[in-house]
């Protein structure tokens, strides 16, 4: 029985030209996008959607800029607001990472509701029909995070604990900390200083991180919670068996996808942040548990609430559903 599993996969699949490098963290953002447009497009052929093909290609691509532009927003004023202050230009810096799926929905609903009011189009009728494939996308992209090595959660002894080597070294554990010690015992870790997650803490190291530790003492990068995959898991799949369901009942009433799915994803999301880290340069907002992913995931939660409570007691027909 392994006791934890050691992160060696590569953020690139292989380089384009020069410093042009395709990414597995792109890729599954197209994947995702590539599976929503296959479903759809699936259901207005079998008549369960009314739309025609040709509004999809044009719409859904449109979309998913809406969101990207918005996750790339909200990720700046969200997470690195001092940095966006400092530098306007970072915004579109893109390719130096920094999405944010809070910003995603604030900011590309936004943005699409302003694009299909302007175009006399039902905005609320589309939001539920684009929204049923959604968490397929978010599967895709949380699996992206997780090859990334990025978003991990809190050390565990659990077998499936991940050892990540993009764990700065501020986050290491001090070995001489009886409980790091247990831990180390515990899932049997090898310790003889020629290990990829041992360090010995120099002055060089200490004064560059800025680490409370004396020089001599080894730090330790131990095993972390795969939070990704619980997110790829609760976000993606357990989500999307939800509105599935709706789905195939031929649940027609207007609103109802679209407020589950703000109940659904900002549940899942505030439980998982329990164990996933926060961003270093953010922290803790209160306590040592209430993190920023948990204070944007209330409003989606009771927004969501009242909203789906306003779809049920009106009952509304979607127009779009076959």
């Amino acid at each position: 029985m392994f006791a934890y599993i050691i992160h060696n996969l590569s953020n690139e699949i292989f380089s384009i030209y020069g410093p042009i490098v395709l990414r597995w963290y792109g890729l599954m953002y197209l994947v995702g996008f590539g599976v929503n447009y296959y479903l759809l497009s699936r259901w207005i052929k079998t008549g369960k959607i009314k739309l025609t093909q040709e509004f999809l290609s044009d719409t859904a691509v449109t979309i998913m800029i809406f969101i990207v532009i918005g996750a790339r927003i909200g990720y700046m004023l969200f997470y690195n607001f001092s940095g966006l202050m400092a530098n306007p230009l970072t915004l579109f810096a893109v390719w130096e990472g920094g999405m944010s799926f809070h910003g995603g929905v604030l900011f590309g609903f936004l943005l699409s509701w302003i694009y299909f009011t302007w175009k006399k189009q039902n905005f609320w009728d589309l939001a539920d029909v684009f929204i049923v494939a959604i968490p397929l996308a978010l599967f895709f992209g949380r699996i992206g995070n997780f090859i990334n090595g990025e978003l991990w959660g809190a050390v565990t002894t659990l077998p499936w604990g991940v050892i990540f080597p993009t764990v700065p070294l501020s986050r290491w554990q001090p070995l001489s900390d009886p409980a790091v010690q247990e831990m180390v015992k515990k899932i049997a870790l090898p310790i003889d200083g020629t290990q990829p997650y041992i360090t010995i803490v120099t002055e060089q190291i200490k004064n560059h991180f800025r680490l409370p530790y004396e020089v001599g003492e080894i730090l330790v990068n131990l095993p972390r919670h795969p939070s990704q995959l619980y997110e790829a898991f609760g976000e993606g799949i357990v989500l999307f068996l939800i509105l599935y369901t709706l789905f195939r009942k031929g649940v027609k009433i207007r609103g109802v996808y679209l407020w589950t799915f703000f109940v659904g994803y900002g549940m899942i999301r505030f439980l998982v942040e329990f164990i996933r880290q926060p961003d270093i340069h953010i922290g803790y907002l209160y306590g040592n548990w209430f993190t920023m992913g948990m204070l944007l995931s209330l409003p989606m939660i009771m927004v969501g609430i009242v909203g789906l409570g306003i779809s049920i007691s009106r009952k509304k027909v979607n127009s779009l559903w076959g």
